[in-house]
């Protein structure tokens, strides 16, 4: 065989390989409630709450807004949600008219921070994962997944009224077929801010997340016989929000901690910090809290549906989309139990679908002492051809 003949076979071989890979990307949708029990109940309408753990996924602020019962230098959180879709016919993930009956999803949320003084350190991570049978007996199976996790930065300033938090974030995709492992990964940076003004009953919060196209870590053009995306797109998301409380007691919706007023100097005079040791009485009975995303388009993107059952890939994501929602909760029992309420648009994010309204509803109730308090919480989404159910295990605050 002469070089030429070898050169040409080659170029053919680089040709057919080529021709092989997607030329798209995998559209990571912003807008599904992947999150914490409360927040679901919220309908996700969160970034003018900003308490714990649990918050620092929609505003990196909380990773630095004191509780109002910390009483030392340091304090912690944590918080874990596990999402299900238990009906096969309410598997609508992408909006698109056509339920993923044969996928199997679980998601998951999880979060730790540290804070020390008027700082603080943490971290979260949300997680999905579907699965679909390849055969009759489920021998053969492959798995898509997705991963979002951010390492979270922040700072409490002007007597705690204003909470700054940094994020840096990653977001992975990767899909699994018997030995076969391909990842794809991205980085981006985010901000978040919190306004609590003292004696007054409302906050309000903005957040920015930059997006970002990841791309494979591995030149592997194809899995289970399924060319692969290109690379993996996350689009910019802005939020912006307002939370109230309602009801008597809900001027100290923003009272300080302990550690706050231990900080400050004492001199005749000082003002008043908005103290007071009661943590069983809620801050007024009523929660309202309404929010609106705005995510921002991205070209060449589709979603995994394409990959997962070999259609045709349709648009994803390729306008301008405005996501409003709107959160109640209401302490029927003070320290025993709160019920949530809420309701949200989902945006036709793949083209030809429509606007989707969600309702949702949950409850959280106290358990036990242990060291903390405990406390038990439970969420549900629904929406036309789309129903999710999620449980948590937290602190009751």
């Amino acid at each position: 065989m002469t070089s030429r003949a070898l050169v040409l076979i080659l170029v053919l071989l680089a040709g057919a390989a080529q021709a092989q890979a997607r030329p798209d990307t995998l559209y990571v949708n912003p807008s599904l409630l992947v999150s914490s029990s409360r927040l679901t109940a919220l309908a996700g309408a969160s970034v003018a709450i900003g308490e714990g753990a649990e918050g620092m996924a929609t505003n990196y602020a909380a990773v630095a807004q004191r509780s109002p019962r910390r009483t030392r230098r340091w304090d912690w959180d944590t918080t874990f949600s596990l999402l299900g879709t238990p009906v096969d016919s309410q598997k609508d993930f992408e909006n698109d008219l056509r339920p993923q009956t044969s996928a199997q999803p679980i998601e998951a949320q999880v979060g730790l921070y540290l804070q020390y003084m008027k700082f603080g350190l943490g971290g979260f991570g949300r997680f999905s994962t579907r699965n679909l049978c390849l055969d009759g007996a489920c021998s053969q199976q492959l798995s898509a997944n997705t991963a979002h996790g951010g390492l979270v930065v922040g700072g409490a300033f002007w007597k705690d009224q204003l909470v700054i938090g940094l994020g840096f974030n990653v977001t992975q995709a990767w899909f699994v077929h018997d030995a076969e492992d391909i990842e794809y990964t991205g980085t981006s940076f985010g901000v978040g801010a919190l306004l609590r003004m003292h004696h007054q009953p409302f906050r309000l919060g903005a957040s920015f997340l930059l997006g970002h196209v990841g791309r494979p870590t591995t030149p592997t053009s194809q899995i289970a016989d399924r060319p692969l995306f290109a690379g993996i797109s996350t689009p910019h998301k802005i939020s912006v929000g307002a939370s109230v409380r309602l009801g008597p007691g809900s001027e100290r919706y923003n009272r300080v901690s302990q550690s706050l007023v231990d900080e400050q100097p004492k001199y005749e005079g000082a003002p008043v910090l908005p103290f007071d040791p009661d943590h069983d009485v809620p801050p007024g009975t009523w929660l309202l809290s309404a929010q609106l995303d705005l995510v921002l388009p991205v070209s060449n993107a589709t979603t995994v549906r394409s990959f997962l059952f070999g259609e045709p890939p349709v648009p994803a994501g390729a306008s301008f989309y405005v996501v409003p929602r709107l959160g109640v909760e209401h302490e029927l029992l003070p320290k025993r139990l709160r019920l949530r309420t809420g309701a949200w648009l989902e945006p036709n994010l793949v083209r030809g679908s429509q606007l989707r309204p969600h309702v949702t509803f949950g409850f959280e109730v106290f358990t036990l002492h242990l060291i903390d308090d405990w406390s038990i919480s439970a969420a549900l989404d629904a929406a036309p051809r789309y129903f999710a159910a999620s449980v948590g295990i937290g602190w009751w605050r």
